[in-house]
């Protein structure tokens, strides 16, 4: 556990944080869950306090090592999930002006009447790949539009839960990947871009304004974390821990995948090899070649070659490690 090898994870879910620490093999090392609760201002409204999601992390983190004994040098990765459909407006020096309307809330039927005004079912389903529906972003923004125009006036960015966590470690917002861009409705699938003529026709300039928010693929490397991360959460590693949108794409865990399916398919074929050469010794009446059994050689001599091809690719991956 001294080498800078784990990967510290974030899953930032309805009621909870879980802060879980894995090894280069996606084995769970530690792990440490910090409750928190949902506000509910009206019927039908659902709303979380985005520091409260930060200060998980914190918390979480500093039981990690206080408790648990996690050395912060050995990180050598952050990764972070949270739950989807939110809608957190943040300013331009990422202040926080209204709590996270999460995905439970469906306050907003009406706005949902306003997009259907616009864009038919059909060319809504074909840009977005979702239904229209009170829990996904785009109506919450509409709705922040209508009822927090000041607010609304003020946001740089609509972000989610996740992309919040991501900022508050590194200073830097504006980011996303493609699963929580796809669930707020403002995505066009086929572009793999922002939906920006949709969001023209629907008046919503503020988003319009700010164009390049960049998206990332879900396991792609988003940015190095800050060396003045340590005086926050004492992670560091040299100050160039690498930051995950989610969790990370280890090619070490990959490797170790590899070499395991390896080993378990030499072992079946072993196994299924004694088994059937037990079976084809007890066969009486099998015509001889040369005085050998042909079913039993050509058994052997298939099984002989695959299990040396095995042998050969585990060997070559051993010395790539």
């Amino acid at each position: 556990m001294m080498k800078d090898d784990l990967i510290l994870t974030y899953d930032i879910g309805t009621t909870g944080n879980k802060c879980t620490v894995f090894d280069s093999r996606g084995r769970e090392v530690m792990a440490s869950t910090v409750p928190y609760g949902t506000i509910y201002p009206k019927p039908g409204w659902s709303e979380q306090d985005p520091d409260v999601l930060w200060q998980s992390a914190v918390t979480g983190t500093k039981e990690l090592i206080g408790h648990f004994g996690l050395d912060p040098k050995a990180i050598a990765v952050i990764g972070i999930s949270g739950h989807m459909n939110g809608c957190i407006p943040v300013d331009a020096e990422g202040k926080v002006l209204y709590n996270n309307i999460i995905h439970s809330d469906c306050r907003t039927r009406a706005q949902c009447e306003q997009i259907r005004e616009h864009i038919d079912f059909d060319s809504f389903y074909r840009i977005t790949g979702n239904r229209l529906d009170p829990h996904y972003s785009l109506p919450k923004v509409l709705w922040m539009k209508k009822h927090y125009p000041d607010i609304y006036r003020k946001t740089r960015y609509f972000i989610n839960t996740k992309d919040y966590i991501s900022y508050r470690l590194t200073g830097r917002s504006g980011i996303t990947d493609y699963s929580d861009a796809s669930l707020t409705c403002m995505l066009d699938l086929n572009k793999r871009d922002w939906a920006y003529d949709m969001l023209k026709e629907l008046d919503v300039k503020r988003l319009l304004k700010h164009k390049g928010r960049k998206l990332y693929a879900s396991l792609d490397k988003s940015m190095d974390i800050p060396s003045q991360l340590s005086d926050l959460l004492n992670i560091t590693k040299n100050g160039q821990a690498q930051l995950n949108l989610q969790l990370s794409d280890s090619e070490e865990v990959r490797k170790d995948m590899q070499r395991t399916a390896n080993r378990f398919i030499l072992s079946f074929i072993a196994a299924a090899l004694f088994i059937g050469s037990g079976l084809t010794a007890g066969i009486d009446a099998i015509p001889h070649w040369f005085g050998i059994p042909w079913i039993s050689f050509l058994g052997y001599s298939i099984s002989g070659v695959l299990i040396l091809a095995l042998l050969i690719r585990i060997l070559l991956d051993h010395r790539k490690k």
